[in-house]
């Protein structure tokens, strides 16, 4: 997947790469800085890539130097990532009192698709 994101003034061009099927989701991501990100977009509509998924979200970070916690506000709902090495993610989960049953390895956009369903329904009632 490819990913041209705007962070305030700053584009960042990621690419991330099939996940592997563990416990823990494991992916390699690479990422880079992009000076003008409406040239970029550009290239890749060029290059034939259209966007597929867009939204805006508020975010959250923190980071002890071994691990990332992200907390994103989005129009569906609020969603948490613990980014680390296993054994971080599972200690860090713990002291946020978070229980593996409540956890979700699905992409964001997989949730805005069901969640967006479950919004429009409650919207129509």
């Amino acid at each position: 997947m490819l990913r041209l994101r705007k962070y305030g003034e700053a584009w960042v061009l990621t690419h991330k790469a099939k996940s592997e099927d563990r416990r823990h989701k494991v992916r390699v991501e690479v990422e880079t800085r992009v000076e003008d990100g409406q040239e970029m977009d550009a290239i890749l509509r060029a290059l034939g890539f259209e966007p597929t998924f867009r939204y805006e979200k508020y975010r959250a970070e923190w980071s002890d130097g071994k691990g990332h916690v992200v907390l994103d506000e989005t129009p569906i709902g609020d969603f948490g990532e613990i980014e680390g090495s296993p054994r971080w993610i599972d200690r860090t989960a713990r002291a946020l009192g978070i229980a593996q049953a409540t956890t979700s390895r699905r992409p964001t956009h997989r949730c805005f698709s069901n969640g967006s369903a479950a919004l429009a329904a409650r919207q129509r009632r």
